[in-house]
């Protein structure tokens, strides 16, 4: 399978969405310890992490 490797964040949230509610599950846990979800950090991150890596690993990106 090809994914791309970066897509804009309004895209890359479509597809998370559509894949095992990633994007829910992504923005839950972000938020249990930050204020808000910047969803404009989806564009930095690959697709392919994006639909592999854990949740909660993703989720320390988001962390300040």
């Amino acid at each position: 399978m090809n994914v791309a490797d970066h897509l804009p964040a309004a895209t890359a949230r479509a597809v998370l969405q559509g894949y095992r509610r990633r994007y829910q599950a992504l923005r839950d846990a972000v938020t249990e310890t930050e204020d808000v979800f910047r969803e404009d950090l989806l564009a930095e991150q690959s697709m392919a992490d994006l639909l592999t890596v854990s949740i909660l690993s993703l989720a320390d990106r988001w962390r300040s």
